[in-house]
């Protein structure tokens, strides 16, 4: 199936890229159009505060 759905269509409606490109993506894309966003992913045990920083910093506009 993932070979049937181009990579374009899928950057249209996910946000892909590593964590600080996510962040970022997130910004550009929802600034002025969301006053807020949740995210589910569940922070696998033993992953470090700040590798997640790095994304809500980027997210914040303040990496």
């Amino acid at each position: 199936m993932a070979a049937k759905i181009p990579d374009r269509i899928v950057e249209q409606v996910a946000v892909v890229g590593n964590l600080k490109d996510a962040g970022r993506i997130v910004r550009e894309r929802y600034t002025g159009v969301v006053d807020r966003i949740a995210y589910y992913y569940p922070v696998p045990e033993g992953d470090s505060v700040e590798k997640w920083r790095t994304f809500t910093d980027a997210a914040r506009g303040t990496a």
